[in-house]
């Protein structure tokens, strides 16, 4: 249980690193 819990908040921490990433880089790719 703890792990599985655990688990899950490790990929929403990392889908929305992800969707910052994506977010960041559409951003850079304006400003060119």
């Amino acid at each position: 249980m703890k792990i599985s819990q655990s688990f899950k908040v490790d990929n929403l921490v990392l889908t929305v690193a992800l969707i910052i990433e994506v977010a960041m880089y559409s951003c850079h790719l304006r400003h060119l």
